[in-house]
């Protein structure tokens, strides 16, 4: 991808979800104006995303249609890792997939000893529904640039 195929002005800029590298992104240059549903989530399904949007988010992330993955990540809060008590080492995150959308949940939920992940669900899709508003009422209402930085090279 040319730099120059895509300079024009733009209200705003958003990841759809392909990994959290979008967010990160546009918050370390300063373009991060909003957080969205698919900023810390990865989802290597396009059309996926896709009928996630199509139906304007409607089932996505709902407790009946996640599980855990025997996988761990770093906690995130904002792009920013979360240490352990200490301060050294990155604090790790449940890795939970929606089966009804193919998206994983890489960082949201935090995981505790002795604690199940799902204790941690109703402030996650508090947090999530939030986000689902506000996105909706951007994407009616915005001249938008999507962001894929999963296989895209920029040159100038």
């Amino acid at each position: 991808m040319n730099l120059l195929d895509i300079k024009g002005s733009y209200e705003l800029i958003a990841g759809l979800g392909s990994w959290c590298g979008p967010a990160l992104h546009t918050k370390r240059y300063d373009l991060r104006r909003n957080s969205f549903p698919l900023d810390w989530v990865q989802s290597g399904f396009l059309p996926e995303v896709n009928r996630l949007l199509k139906n304007k988010f409607e089932g996505y992330m709902e407790l009946e249609n996640m599980h855990e993955k025997n996988i761990l990540a770093h906690f995130v809060d904002e792009g920013n890792v979360v240490l352990e008590p200490g301060g050294i080492q990155p604090s790790k995150a449940h890795f939970i997939h929606d089966s009804h959308y193919k998206i994983d949940s890489v960082h949201d939920f935090p995981k505790i000893p002795n604690q199940d992940w799902t204790v941690q669900y109703p402030a996650l899709k508090n947090k999530l529904n939030h986000r689902i508003q506000n996105s909706l009422t951007i994407l009616l209402n915005y001249n938008l640039f999507y962001l894929n930085l999963q296989r895209v090279s920029l040159t100038c």
